[in-house]
């Protein structure tokens, strides 16, 4: 029995240093690829922050009722407006029954792909740089908008929609889009 277990003569196993180097190697190899994923996992949200904001075109064009996009003041869920520009505070992100259910929805899904929490309109945003939600910019006389969202993967970037087809990225700026095209 004893011989069953003993060594031949001339083999070696590993050592404990020896095994110990290469646990310290795969590590380090893990760690360097789980860095590089940071990157990709931000492009994954920024894809499907620009999916949101697409479909934000298309939520409009529903509502469109041939010459204005409909406000949503009159009633809870019947318009477009999450948060419009009116040159004032933003409007809050909760407690709102004005904006369209649908447009809630594809906002709440912006944020959380921003890892923007709000709660108070101080947390909405406040100058395109404050990262929260789509803004919606609409004319005067509620016949042209445009949609801007900040994205995940850079601090300058953004990316807007608008009621005559465009889709492009922009550079954020510190204060608040006014224009109903993009730029």
């Amino acid at each position: 029995m004893t011989q069953f277990f003993s060594k031949k003569r001339g083999e070696k196993g590993f050592t404990l240093i020896e095994l110990l180097v290469v646990i310290a190697i795969i590590g380090i190899l893990a760690g360097i690829v789980l860095v590089a994923l940071g990157g990709a996992r931000d492009k994954a949200k920024d894809a499907r922050i620009q999916a949101s904001v697409a479909q934000t075109r298309a939520l409009a064009e529903m509502l469109y009722t041939g010459t204005v996009y409909p406000d949503g003041t009159a009633g809870a869920n019947d318009g477009f407006d999450t948060p419009v520009y009116t040159g004032g505070t933003a409007p809050a992100c909760t407690g709102d029954t004005t904006r369209d259910s649908s447009l809630k929805a594809l906002d709440g899904d912006v944020r959380a792909q921003q890892g923007a929490l709000c709660t108070t309109a101080a947390a909405v945003n406040t100058g395109a740089l404050g990262k929260a939600g789509i803004f919606i910019v609409k004319s005067a006389g509620d016949d042209a908008y445009a949609a801007y969202v900040a994205l995940k993967s850079g601090t300058d970037k953004g990316w807007c929609v608008d009621s005559i087809g465009k889709s492009q990225a922009y550079t954020l700026l510190a204060a608040d889009p006014t224009t109903t095209t993009c730029p």
